[in-house]
Parts: structure tokens; C-alpha cells; sequence
């Protein structure tokens, strides 16, 4: 039995127990509506008879395999269209030791298929354990908005809930997770994630749960049950209160200071890292009151560096090594056997974001992740070489990456022996001959050999090996000793070098460099005490009690069936989240919160807007500000002033991307395309985006004047544009322009459609298109165009016949 990693409760103080969710569907389930997803049909084999696989097993099921159909079209709604394609029977598939009957489903339409659904029930006890439905139909458009809102698809999914899980009702609780970090969606391709944890003893324990994933139309397309009769739950009655484990979390818990860095800064130029405060301790054992990471265990933050002084200078980074200068240090780094053959060597490099490298130039370089981070650039010679294989084995392969600028070796591997799996019972396995003392000191000696200007810079990763276990090092190939680099005993974020050290023969078989040339500060910079970061770095959470069994980051598996009896959850408090979609951290010098992908000042509360409550445009404008689309000044949004141009192209990329997938730093090395539009605006990844979708034209103007104001002739251009009907629109002739004003009109056949479509309306006959655009009329125009998309979205012909056809 292996139990799945514990799952990160964001909060349950707001959690709405089952009954109080009222239900719509009648008892015995009635059909759900049509389902929406739209990703193309796929070819598939003309054969329509199922296959059967059965293991040798499957005689012993409970519930023969005949059963398990009949049960499938009991809990679900399988269509006639769908035709049963595949049977299997798999043995322990889940967590409970529970065997299961596997049932596949297809649509087919000329030999291609337009959907899936998929069905797993219990051999043992005849439940529903699983079920997937995909629609491959492009004819089935998901509508904007959205049919169901998150609200009814809680209604739909507590009443699957008596239907699927009726024995478990007593012991399952609502989930808010998912509702926490939910917005209202910006196209009708939604899902909404239902959770209802496990609860013992009126204590939830998250690792057992059963979810419900529904689409936009209120169809299911997704369940999932995860649930052990064998864990068994200590008892709770003597657990400490919440305000004894909040005193054990402030006065035990253990924090790291740590040199951050933005991940999606815009500005190509450098920026130095930030001082950072973090918490590494998540957990306080609630009958001991003990505080613990996720593993159950303490924390060992090792920040002192191998030596004092580096062993040597850092290189000039201008050496430019030729091919054999490259073979030639590598061979001095690593061992290579008198057999080993040169098989391939290839040069890359990368173009530094400096200011002033050309889009062109960006757009055709590849970037090299391997070593020198910090946005610069890096050249590598990357080497290869095979041995010859001895006599019934294959060849051995070694791969080595040099700096060509400075020489340093980045990469190293050498092919690894496999691990004899435990439960083998027809091999036991060898001895470890290499001890993890051993291991150490061949890492620590190879990292001084190799990297002797950085020792002074890299610590002994001891967290990381104290979760190796005496089990597991028996059948390990390789230790993995971790280096994580450090400046004045502050941990950097992500740096660090890996040596992977053979456990029988003591050589280094893998080294991996993940340090970069960010400049940190010499001297260690004042910073708020731990006793004061700790209160802060607690406000942003609650502390909530739930079970949990400690996890594993080496498991068995199988495991023995002592672990498996003895697998009992205890009681914990953890620490959630109070501001789930904050993306923080505090900063150690100045004690302020920042966001961590642009380091901006920011809170934790959500900005209270006070001056939309009854605007006419209130949803609108509330949905654009959830997006970060508008911003909030002081508690203001100002509906009524009139939106700049910078900040309408903003709101227009955000809808347009759906609300998610855009960062902008693909346009971190990018020039400019407009002279009054700096690197480093706020606005300028989104008009770059923009000026790729065609939405501006770039070739027109040097300059886009991004405070200024956008007039209602401008913005029906640009959401025509965004329609992808600009073209058709030039030919103004064909439409009809009925507006008493439309000899003032610029964008004839631009205005026509978006009057036409209802994205933007005439007042008495008149367009007034030299009026200026507000906040609120932008958000509103914004909304409807969305809602016009998703109607206007063309099907093929082709699916059109092929549907007619099935």
C-alpha cells in the first residue's frame, strides 16, 4: 500500500459541511447536460471490438467483469454513440489494496474519434473509483459565460456525492480550496474542481478524498476517490489547542534568510537579489507539540560553507577555448577509461539580455540552462564520448559540459548501474560498499578539485540526506550529494551543485552546476530580528488541525507488511494559506511584503475597491480588477475617468489570454517597439504582445503614447482586430452604416460590426466616436467581446458532415 503524498490544505475555516449544500437533482441521478470540450477528433483503429486483458487475478474478482458494465452505465451516462473498446483487470491499483475493473469507451465517427470516457470500478465492493469523459468535438463549443457557476456545480456535484459515495457520507467535508482561488472565467472552457476531504474525529485528514470535476455546461468529466480502510487514526483527545500550537509555532519555528530573485522582471537590466525570510517548518505535532517539516522530522539548516576562503580566484570569463582546450580541461575534471572514444563535441551559446539586443537576434538564440543563470549569457562545449562495452554488456556513454568562457566544468554523467528492486525475491542485493561518510568526502573532494574558487560559497545540503534511509541505501546506485551555494551564510534560492557519488566504487558518476554570476552583496545587510519575521511570516497563515501520516520522500515500494500495518495518521497542525493567490515574500531588510515575480511592494489583503458598489458596470469592472487588469489606487478604481491607452491594451491582452498563460517575460530581451515605451513599463509587455497579435501596428508610428486617452472610433478597431475581422472590415462598403454621425467615423466598417454584434451601442442614432473611452465602458466592452467570441468561433465543415454522419 502506498498512501499519496499529504495534500496542502489551504483553509477549512470556511469549509461548508455536506448537508448544508442544497441539492437540485432528484435522488436517482438525473442525466447531467451536454458535455464541452473541444480538441479534435483523432484517427483510431477501424476494429470496434473490444479487447479483453485479464489478469490470472481477475477469476478471483468478487465482481465479474460482465458486473462491472452493467454497474459503469448505473453510475454514469454512457451514450449509445460510445462503444466499449478496451476491458482491463488491475491488481492493488489503489491505495486501499483494492483491485479494479477498468472499462474504455470511444465515439467514432469515419474511422476518428470524437470522444472518450473511461470508467474504474472496484472488483471487491462494485464502486465507482474513477471516471473520465473527454469530448473530442469541436462542434461542441463551450459558451461564454459559463451555463453553471461554481455555485451549481457544487449543488451537481454534492448530489453525485449520495449517489457515488452514499456510505461515506458522515465522514466527508467540504473543500474550499479550489473555491478560494477561483475567479470568474474568461471563456466557457471552465472546470470547476468539488473536494470533499475525509474527516475522523471531527478532524479532516485530506490524504483520502473524493473530487468531482465539472465543465461550464455542469457535465462531468472527471471523479476520483481516493480512500485507505487500512489507515488507522491515533487518538486526538489529548491533542494540544490551537493556542498552544500557535505559541509552539512562534517560539520554535525555524526560518532561513534567502537571496531571491524576481522570476518575471521585464527590465533586461540587472537586478540585485532580495533579502528574504521564509519559514521552514510547516507543522507542530499536536500531541507533542514538537514543530516539524513535512517529513515529520526537524529541521537541519546547514549554512556553513566547506572552507573559510575560496581555495581559488574565480576565472576572468575571456578565455574562448577551442574545441581541444575544451577535451583537454575536461579530461583533468573527470575520469575517463583508456577506451573511451570521443563521440561527438558541439558549441552553443546564448544571447545575454543586455538593452539593445535585437527582437530578430532574441528570437533565433537558445537559451542554455545549464549553469550561468543570473541573465547572462553562457557559451558550452558539450562533449561526448562512449567505452566500448566489455563482453555481454552494453557500452558506457560519459558526457561533460565546459564554460567555454571560463573554463569551469557545468555538467558531468556517466551512465549509473540500476537499482535491484527490494521486493525481488530471486536476487538479493549486494552490500553498499560506500557509506554516506564515505560518499561526502568524495563529493567534498571533488567539488575542491573542480569548483576550489567556490568553497567558500557551498554548503552541505543535510536536510536533503537526512531523508535517505538505511532501506534504501542498499539498493541506491548513487548518493546525491547537494551543495546549496551561500554568501555570508545566506542561502541563495535555487544555486547549488550536485555530485552524484557510486556506492560500490566510491567514484563520482554525475556533477550537475547550477550557480550563476548575480552580484550579491559583500557585507550582510542589517535585518528584522527572527523572533519579529516570525510573527509576520505567521499572520499570513492559519493553523488548522488535520491528520496526516508524515511523508515519505524514499518509499518502498511495495511496501513491507509491517510498514503496511502499521501506516496510522496523527494529528498535526499545519499552516494554510490565508491569501492563497498571493504570490509574497517578506523582505528581511525593510520588513515590507513584495510580490515575488516583479519584487513590487504590495499587501496582503486584496485591495477593497469602494467607489464601484451600484455602477452600472460593477461585474464588469469587478471581474478586470480580479485579473489585475485594472488597477486599485487607495481603494479606487475611478470607473468613470478615462482609460488610458496603455491601460485598455492591458485589459485587451488579459482577456484575450483568457486571464492566465501571460507573464511576459518571453519579452524580457526584447527592444522596444515604440520609442515611448520603455523596457521597464508596466504596459510593456502586453503592448509587445499586442503588436505579435497584430492588434497594433507597430509600422505606423514610432510612438504609442501609452498615458493617453483612447477614443470609441479606437477601441472598435482594435476589438475588431482582436476578432480577426480587421481585413473584412476594410471593405466598409459592404456595411451597412445606419448612424446619424457616420460621416465622423474613421473605422467604418470597424464600428458597424461592433455596433452590430452589440460590443459597443449608438446613443439616440449617434456613435459620438471621437468620445473618450472610461474604465467601466472599456470593462463592459471587454465582456461582451469575450461572450461574441466564443459564438463567432467557426467549426470546420468537415466535423459538421462528420457529426451528421454518427
Amino acid at each position: 500500500m502506498k498512501l499519496l503524498k499529504p495534500i496542502s490544505v489551504i483553509s477549512l475555516t470556511t469549509a461548508l459541511l455536506l448537508s448544508t449544500v442544497s441539492p437540485i437533482l432528484a435522488a436517482g441521478g438525473a442525466a447531467l447536460p451536454k458535455p464541452s470540450i473541444n480538441s479534435g477528433p483523432q484517427a483510431i483503429n477501424s476494429n470496434s471490438t473490444p479487447s479483453v486483458t485479464d489478469s490470472t487475478y481477475a477469476d478471483e474478482a468478487k465482481i465479474s467483469k460482465e458486473k462491472a458494465i452493467e454497474l459503469a452505465k448505473l453510475y454514469v451516462e454512457i451514450p449509445s454513440s460510445y462503444v466499449l473498446q478496451n476491458i482491463s483487470f488491475n491488481s492493488n491499483s489503489y491505495s486501499n489494496g483494492s483491485s479494479l475493473w477498468n472499462l474504455q469507451y470511444g465515439k467514432k465517427t469515419d474511422d476518428k474519434y470524437y470522444g472518450s470516457i473511461s470508467v474504474g470500478i472496484d472488483s471487491d465492493s462494485g464502486k465507482l473509483m474513477n471516471y473520465y469523459y473527454n469530448d473530442e468535438n469541436p462542434a461542441n463549443k463551450p459558451a461564454y459565460p459559463p451555463k453553471v457557476n461554481l455555485k451549481t456545480a457544487k449543488e451537481l456535484a454534492t448530489e453525485l456525492l449520495k449517489k457515488f459515495n452514499p456510505n461515506e457520507l458522515s465522514h466527508l467535508q467540504y473543500n474550499d480550496n479550489f473555491e478560494k482561488l477561483f475567479k470568474a472565467p474568461l471563456n466557457g472552457d471552465v472546470r470547476y474542481s468539488i473536494q470533499f476531504d475525509r474527516i475522523e474525529n471531527n478532524i479532516p485528514y485530506p490524504n483520502n478524498y473524493v473530487t468531482f470535476t465539472l465543465d461550464g455546461n455542469g457535465k462531468l468529466v472527471s471523479y476520483d476517490q481516493n480512500w485507505s480502510n487500512k489507515v488507522t487514526f491515533a487518538d486526538a483527545s489529548k491533542a494540544i489547542s490551537v493556542e498552544q500550537a500557535t505559541y509552539a509555532f512562534q517560539t520554535n519555528s525555524t526560518v532561513a534568510l534567502t537571496y531571491i530573485s524576481p522570476w518575471n522582471q521585464t527590465a533586461p537590466k540587472k537586478t540585485n537579489p532580495y533579502l528574504s525570510y521564509s519559514l521552514i517548518t510547516n507543522s507542530v505535532d499536536a500531541l507533542t507539540s514538537k514543530v516539524t517539516n513535512q517529513y515529520g522530522s526537524t529541521i537541519s539548516l546547514n549554512t556553513t560553507p566547506l572552507t573559510e576562503q575560496p581555495l581559488a580566484d574565480k576565472p576572468t570569463g575571456n578565455l574562448n577555448l577551442t574545441k581541444d582546450q575544451a577535451i583537454k580541461l575536461a579530461t583533468g575534471y573527470i575520469h575517463l577509461p583508456a577506451n573511451a572514444e570521443l563521440e561527438n563535441a558541439f558549441y552553443q551559446e546564448s544571447v545575454a539580455p543586455d538593452e539593445g539586443v535585437s527582437n530578430d537576434a532574441v528570437a533565433s538564440s537558445k537559451r542554455v540552462i545549464i549553469g550561468g543563470g543570473g541573465g547572462t549569457g553562457i557559451s558550452i562545449w558539450n562533449l561526448s564520448w562512449q567505452v566500448a562495452a566489455e563482453k555481454g554488456k552494453d557500452p558506457d556513454y560519459i558526457s561533460a559540459g565546459i564554460n567555454s568562457k571560463t573554463g569551469e566544468l557545468l555538467s558531468y554523467y556517466r551512465n549509473q548501474k540500476q537499482p535491484i528492486p527490494i521486493d525481488d525475491s530471486t536476487t538479493t542485493p549486494a552490500a553498499t560498499k560506500i557509506n554516506l561518510d564515505k560518499a561526502k568526502a568524495a563529493a567534498i573532494d571533488f567539488i575542491k578539485k573542480v569548483v576550489p574558487q567556490y568553497t567558500n560559497e557551498l554548503a552541505i545540503d543535510e536536510q536533503n540526506l537526512a531523508n535517505l534511509t538505511d532501506e534504501l541505501m542498499k539498493t541506491a546506485p548513487a548518493i546525491n550529494i547537494n551543495f546549496r551555494r551561500v554568501v555570508q551564510g545566506i542561502l541563495t534560492e535555487s544555486e547549488s551543485i550536485n555530485v552524484g557519488v557510486d556506492t560500490d566504487t566510491g567514484e563520482i558518476n554525475s556533477f550537475w552546476s547550477n550557480l550563476s554570476t548575480l552580484e550579491y552583496p559583500t557585507t550582510k545587510p542589517m535585518v528584522l530580528s527572527e523572533a519579529d519575521a516570525i510573527t509576520k511570516l505567521l499572520s499570513q497563515y492559519n493553523i488548522e488541525l488535520t491528520y496526516s501520516i508524515p511523508y515519505d520522500p524514499n518509499p518502498v515500494n511495495p511496501p513491507s507488511p509491517e510498514v503496511e500495518a502499521t501506516q496510522e495518521a496523527k494529528p498535526y497542525y499545519i499552516l494554510t494559506p490565508k491569501y492563497p493567490d498571493q504570490f509574497i515574500f517578506l523582505d528581511a531588510v525593510s520588513g515590507e511584503w513584495k510580490k515575488r515575480d516583479t519584487g513590487e511592494i504590495t499587501t496582503l489583503e486584496k485591495a477593497i475597491v469602494t467607489d464601484i458598489e451600484g455602477h452600472w458596470g460593477q461585474n464588469e469592472i469587478q471581474l478586470m480588477i480580479d485579473y489585475s487588469a485594472l488597477d486599485v489606487k487607495d481603494g479606487k478604481v475611478l470607473p468613470d475617468q478615462a482609460i488610458t491607452r496603455g491601460e485598455m491594451i492591458k485589459m485587451l491582452v488579459i482577456s484575450m489570454n483568457g486571464g492566465s498563460g501571460f507573464g511576459g517575460r518571453e519579452y524580457t530581451n526584447r527592444v522596444s517597439s515604440f520609442k515611448d515605451v520603455s523596457n521597464d513599463s508596466t504596459y510593456f509587455p502586453y503592448i509587445e504582445s499586442a503588436v505579435d497579435s497584430n492588434i497594433i501596428d507597430a509600422n505606423t508610428s514610432a510612438t504609442f503614447n501609452p498615458n493617453g486617452t483612447i477614443s470609441r472610433d479606437e477601441i472598435a478597431q482594435l476589438i475588431v482586430r482582436a476578432l480577426g475581422y480587421d481585413k473584412l472590415a476594410e471593405y466598409s462598403d459592404i456595411f451597412k452604416l445606419d448612424l446619424k454621425d457616420a460621416a465622423k467615423i474613421n473605422h467604418k466598417g470597424q464600428v458597424a460590426i461592433v455596433v452590430g454584434l452589440g460590443i459597443l451601442t449608438a446613443t439616440n442614432g449617434s456613435f459620438m466616436p471621437a468620445q473618450e473611452v472610461t474604465r467601466a465602458q472599456a470593462a463592459i466592452a471587454f465582456s461582451r467581446y469575450l461572450q461574441k467570441r466564443s459564438i463567432l468561433q467557426d467549426v470546420p465543415l468537415s466535423m459538421n458532415v462528420g457529426i451528421a454522419k454518427g
